[in-house]
């Protein structure tokens, strides 16, 4: 009798004590969901606090995508240099000669060839020239040439340039035979070159150099002593 009690005894607790496990364990679980940050140790996670940190992490991307856009799109800007152009809008004279017939008059003397134009530069970065070389030519002969002063026209903007060549009458007088003909014409016709030698500075070790050559055709009214606008006139652009 007493090994069956002694048995019986050690039985129920062995049940007492798996049921008191049990009940813990449940009570563990129920639990679990409220405790520390990731909601506790059995790894289940807010539903709401894993979308926001998917869209922190959607954001972060985009933003990293719309910089590495931006920077291309300002190296292309800056390093794709677009050539300048030069468009001649007025030309005009200044103490031209009066004709006697077949020839001019007040040998000696000069005339004012002098070109307005619009230098339009479409960088971002701006164009310097130096200098500019204006010639003039008659009959394919250069009887005059001038220097102009240097320049800058800034990123995105035009500037009005003017050229002045001071022309001898005596080298226009030169070509006889021509100039009496076209005299008798009433129209003398001459060409104005300007060439003009820039560059657009990429970045402080190199530059990008431009020529721009401007060739036009001015034709003289001798009856009343004016160039004809707007003239005729052709350009050549080239990049190093």
């Amino acid at each position: 009798m007493s090994l069956n009690k002694s048995f019986i005894s050690t039985f129920r607790f062995q049940v007492q004590s798996k049921k008191k496990k049990e009940e813990e364990k449940k009570k563990w679980k129920m639990e679990a969901p409220q405790q520390g940050p990731d909601n506790g140790a059995n790894g289940v996670s807010d539903p709401a606090k894993l979308r926001r940190k998917k869209w922190l992490n959607y954001l972060g991307y985009l933003a990293i995508l719309l910089a590495g856009v931006a920077v291309i799109v300002v190296c292309v800007l800056l390093l794709v240099i677009h050539t300048p152009t030069i468009t001649v809008q007025n030309v005009r004279l200044e103490n031209f000669p009066a004709t006697n017939g077949s020839g001019l008059t007040q040998s000696g003397t000069s005339f004012t060839v002098i070109t307005d134009m619009r230098v339009r530069n479409m960088n971002l970065l701006p164009f310097t020239f130096p200098a500019r070389n204006t010639t003039i030519y008659y009959n394919g002969v250069a009887i005059a040439s001038s220097l102009g002063r240097w320049g800058i026209v800034w990123g995105r903007t035009s500037r009005i340039i003017n050229t002045r060549v001071d022309v001898p009458v005596d080298q226009l007088t030169a070509q006889g035979e021509n100039l009496s003909s076209d005299i008798r014409s009433g129209r003398i016709e001459i060409r104005s070159s300007t060439s003009l030698r820039g560059s657009v500075r990429t970045s402080r070790t190199s530059n990008t150099r431009v020529t721009a050559t401007t060739n036009c055709v001015i034709t003289i009214d001798v009856a009343s002593r004016t160039a004809n606008n707007p003239p005729q006139c052709g350009r050549t652009i080239s990049v190093s």
